[in-house]
């Protein structure tokens, strides 16, 4: 089935326009922490993961109260406990992949008596795997230790996927906000007979230049 966008672009101009007219567009540098769990569906196992990632954030207000923010930045994520994906010993091998990520979440600004602002969102982010690697540190499943392997070559990963995010932010002072929020991967990250599906917990730090 056919999408067709065209039609829906002359109203995404109306919404957006007050916004790039007023200039009230603010870019944020973004540096954020999150601990994963990567869930075989099939094997009912699981790998923990931690994930690293920079980027920006544009931030567009449509009011007093509300934005429109678009993203882009790039995570790294790695572990040594490698079972979602390969029936290998904590240990015996590490398995790490690079993201490149677009979220696009729609924001709700809440003013404080103290002057500050709590800060809600939520939204869709857009994720494409450049490359995962599984590198065993001993002679395992017919793998060399010190040899690393592409895990889009043995088919146990795949390029995209969507993540439905909502976070839950502070102004923590004049030049810095911080925020917390959950995520769940909706495509399968694995082979094409293994699901795997990934819960992140995320923390932020946004600096407000």
């Amino acid at each position: 089935m056919k999408m067709h966008f065209k039609p829906m672009l002359p109203a995404l101009l109306l919404i957006l326009l007050p916004a790039f007219l007023s200039a009230q567009i603010k870019v944020h540098p973004v540096a954020e922490y999150d601990f994963q769990f990567r869930y075989n569906t099939s094997s009912k196992v699981a790998s923990p993961f931690h994930g690293i990632s920079a980027g920006a954030r544009v931030n567009i207000p449509t009011s007093n109260y509300f934005s429109f923010n678009l993203g882009l930045q790039y995570r790294y994520a790695f572990t040594n406990q490698t079972v979602a994906y390969y029936h290998i010993q904590k240990g015996d091998a590490s398995l790490s992949d690079h993201n490149l990520e677009a979220p696009v979440t729609f924001g709700v600004r809440l003013p404080l008596k103290s002057g500050r602002r709590l800060f809600i969102d939520l939204g869709p982010t857009a994720s494409f795997n450049m490359y995962s690697a599984m590198k065993p540190n001993i002679d395992v499943l017919g793998y060399r230790a010190g040899e690393s392997y592409d895990l889009h070559k043995a088919g146990k990963a795949q390029r995209w996927n969507l993540f439905g995010c909502g976070t839950l932010g502070y102004e923590f002072a004049d030049f810095l906000s911080v925020k917390a929020g959950y995520r769940f991967g909706f495509l399968n990250q694995g082979s094409e007979t293994e699901t795997i599906k990934i819960h992140s917990i995320t923390a932020a730090f946004i600096f407000n230049f």
